[in-house]
């Protein structure tokens, strides 16, 4: 769900207090938060500076009736921050904190849909790799196509 995936990103790339939190990565004409819709990554995605999120969809399930088209959606966010000794938990618990604020029970902005629920679980540690730590996150919605 594209519409979707898009709402996430920019629920929480136009949020300022959590890109304050984020390191910075950039396009060409200049630096951006760190935020990254796509396959989870296990590795720094170049040039990065920590903390970032990357965000993925893990499950899409129709869940329509009768001339009403609904989705439930699942993502994981990864929060990653890291060498232990740069970004701490702390740091990393301050950013999932502001994600639950953005995303839980909050009904998203859909062009042509309507978000009728949003839970988001977690944080729990993540493993990353030898010298990083993380936090994981799920995110589930549903949404109802307007018609």
């Amino acid at each position: 769900m594209n519409s979707v995936t898009q709402a996430l990103f920019d629920t929480l790339n136009g949020d300022g207090t959590l890109t304050a939190l984020l390191g910075t990565h950039d396009l060409g004409a200049g630096a951006a938060a760190s935020i990254f819709n796509g396959t989870i990554i296990y590795e720094q995605p170049e040039p990065t500076i920590y903390p970032y999120i990357v965000f993925n969809l893990i499950s899409s399930n129709y869940d329509g009736v009768k001339n009403a088209d609904a989705r439930e959606l699942s993502y994981e966010l990864l929060i990653a921050g890291g060498e232990a000794l740069i970004y701490d938990m702390e740091t990393l618990g301050t950013i999932a904190e502001r994600i639950r604020v953005l995303l839980h029970k909050q009904a998203l902005s859909i062009s042509g849909w309507t978000m009728v629920i949003s839970i988001v679980d977690g944080p729990i540690y993540s493993t990353f790799d030898d010298q990083s730590v993380a936090l994981s996150m799920n995110y589930t919605c549903k949404v109802y196509k307007d018609v």
